[in-house]
């Protein structure tokens, strides 16, 4: 399909977008990057293929590329978009560069307070930075704003194992259970009850 289009319109940037997306899908991340990067030498501003790329270039972990062109993105919106910052803290808290992903962080929840996935990632940076007391408190406020998503009862997990207080655990788990979070999916949680 995009063959046809782009031998007709060789270089109209939707349709490269879209074969690259279709690239990507398939795992071919450089042949996805080539095709966004030619939309992007046409129009350098173009968001799309610019998180197109950045994607390709995490799915290839390729960070160093994938973050370049996520900040150019937040440079040109101003540095307000949620998702943009997310993923970069995402990125940096990877690459365990935990200081620049605490900065993401919290620049996400002072601009989204309710966002419990930032409250999660600063949770296990907290942890990773060795202060998981402090992220105890995060982890528990990513559980208030999102009960439904199974990834914060684990970090809490392990943020109560780096605690020593292993018997919590078991409760963790029953509260995932009461919040609509299937048993298979709690994993290391339910080795700790009985």
């Amino acid at each position: 399909i995009y063959e046809e289009g782009l031998n007709t319109f060789p270089t109209d940037p939707q349709l490269l977008s879209a074969k690259a997306s279709g690239l990507s899908a398939m795992g071919y991340y450089s042949e996805a990057v080539e095709l966004y990067s030619s939309v992007l030498k046409d129009n350098p501003k173009d968001r799309s293929a610019r998180l197109g790329r950045a994607e390709m270039y995490i799915n290839a972990s390729e960070l160093d590329n994938a973050i370049s062109d996520l900040e150019y993105v937040l440079r040109d919106e101003g540095g307000n978009d949620p998702d943009v910052v997310r993923l970069l803290a995402e990125i940096e808290l990877e690459k365990d560069n935990f200081d620049e992903a605490m900065n993401y962080c919290n620049q996400l929840i002072v601009t989204e307070p309710q966002n419990a996935v930032a409250y999660e990632q600063r949770a296990r940076i907290f942890m990773e930075k060795g202060n998981p007391a402090a992220g105890l408190i995060d982890i528990n406020r990513s559980i208030d704003l999102d009960k439904e998503r199974v990834s914060p009862y684990l970090t809490k997990g392990k943020i109560l194992e780096r605690l020593d207080r292993k018997s919590e655990i078991c409760g963790v788990a029953n509260q995932a259970k009461k919040n609509g979070i299937a048993e298979a999916s709690l994993g290391n949680l339910m080795v700790h009850c009985p």
